[in-house]
Parts: C-alpha cells; sequence; structure tokens
C-alpha cells in the first residue's frame, strides 16, 4: 500500500563512486515495440514508432558538449540529408529549442537500425529535454522527456528515487478511516490528487538531481489504457526525465472494487 494517490515516496541519495566516462544505454531488443502483443479487449495504441532510444521511460543522459546517442529503425546511410535532432524544453513559459551537431552514422547488424551519435552544444543548459528528430523522408517524431542534459560527469551522481504514485488507487474510499473515504471516486483519481502529483514533480524538478529513477507502482491497475493515458501525460507536461521500473500494479495487477 503506497502513500495517498498522487503522492510519491521520493529518496534523494548521491553515489558514492563517480559516474561512468561514457553512459550508454542499450536496447536489449531493439524490435520490441513492434512484437506481437497477447490479445486483449482493447487494441493496443504504440507510443513509440522509428524512434527507439532515448524515450519517455528510458531516456539518455548526456552532457553538455558531449556525445548524445540516439537508435532509430531505420536503415539509414550516409549522406543522410535531411536528418535533423533537436532538443526542446520550456525556460519561464518559453519555447527553448537546441539544434544538435550530427557527428556519425553506424548501421547496427540486420541493417534495419541505425545508432546515430549527435553533439550536444557546450552552452546547452541543465535540464530534462523532449527530443525531436526528422528523417530523411521528412517525417518526424518526439518522444517527451527523453533526454537529461547535466553539466559534468567525472563525480558524484545525485539519484531521486521515487515510487508508488498509485494514481487511481480506490483505497482511500474503501478502507475504514481512509483519506477521502467518503468523498473518493469509484474510479479516477480527483482534481486533487491531480494538482498533489503535479505539485510532486514540480517539486522534484526544484531538486534537480542528475538522475530520477522511478522504482515501480505508477499506476493501480483498475483500467490501465486510462491510468497510462492519465500518468503519462502528467509526466510529458510535468515531469523530468525519469528511468521507470515497472512494478506489480503497472502490469498485471487485476483489482475490483
Amino acid at each position: 500500500m503506497g502513500p495517498a494517490p498522487g503522492v510519491a515516496a521520493v529518496l534523494l541519495a548521491v553515489t558514492a563512486a563517480p559516474a561512468p566516462a561514457a553512459f550508454e544505454f542499450r536496447l536489449p531488443d531493439p524490435d520490441y515495440p513492434t512484437r506481437a502483443a497477447q490479445q486483449q479487449s482493447r487494441p493496443v495504441k504504440a507510443a513509440i514508432g522509428r524512434l527507439r532510444h532515448p524515450t519517455l521511460g528510458a531516456p539518455a543522459l548526456a552532457r553538455a558538449g558531449g556525445t548524445l546517442r540516439v537508435h532509430v529503425a531505420a536503415a539509414l546511410a550516409e549522406p543522410a540529408r535531411g536528418l535533423r535532432a533537436h532538443l526542446v524544453t520550456r525556460v519561464r513559459g518559453a519555447r527553448l529549442e537546441i539544434p544538435l551537431t550530427r557527428r556519425g552514422l553506424q548501421r547496427a547488424p540486420g541493417a534495419r537500425h541505425t545508432h546515430l551519435a549527435f553533439t550536444v552544444p557546450v552552452r546547452c543548459p541543465r535540464d530534462s529535454f523532449d527530443l525531436h528528430v526528422r528523417f530523411p523522408d521528412g517525417t518526424r517524431e518526439t518522444q517527451p522527456r527523453a533526454v537529461r542534459v547535466v553539466h559534468r560527469l567525472d563525480g558524484p551522481l545525485r539519484v531521486a528515487l521515487v515510487a508508488d504514485h498509485q494514481l487511481w488507487d480506490p483505497s482511500a474510499r474503501v478502507m475504514p478511516g481512509g483519506h477521502l473515504a467518503a468523498r473518493f471516486p469509484t474510479r479516477g483519481v480527483t482534481p486533487r490528487h491531480r494538482a498533489m502529483a503535479r505539485q510532486g514533480l514540480h517539486e522534484l524538478r526544484l531538486l534537480d538531481p542528475d538522475l530520477v529513477l522511478h522504482l515501480g507502482d505508477l499506476v493501480f491497475g483498475l483500467d490501465y489504457a486510462q491510468e497510462y493515458a492519465d500518468a503519462l501525460a502528467l509526466w510529458r507536461r510535468h515531469g523530468p526525465a525519469t528511468y521507470f521500473v515497472p512494478g506489480n500494479h503497472d502490469a498485471y495487477a487485476r483489482y475490483g472494487v
């Protein structure tokens, strides 16, 4: 049982060892978004296209002045004219775009995937960014909160550990003495709980850790399609770049009220 819906447990820690010189995420299965899903009552709504990494939930950690590595499910080759990438965030409500300079292109084994390397400008601010990629055929893809830019990786990292948002948790309604027990809805969270979740994310961004790791139970498990749409919309707009580890509520729990 976690805290009230929308209120997460947060622990801020500092690693004892310096960050590795080259921090790089490797996809164990680059084709996972196209794997056939088990039969279910509603169709799968894809959130990942050709831009396979970094993504919302599996961001990249990059240093200003360093290299950002991007994995795409596309057979690209030089000169790859029209291939562009830039980072986007908002500073005091104003949109800030950071163009990236491409440094390299390498076809992955099997020729269906390509590894790209971009240089992050040395003056890029420390922040969480959306990643926008324009492919040579003119199509565009965006992954929100997919890149975390820091200014150094040669010292200890400050890591925020977050867990148990459990959005849509109905237990407060059914437990004796529970918070707001008389007014909690059958399903879904109230505007108050959404506001609590937003405030928590804003406070987390003010703490400004180098990394954020969510240890599970982002949602509850009454209606996964609706709960994930709600939670991811919240993170796209208010959250920092975060590594998500699924908990039992996020994947296979089944509950009734």
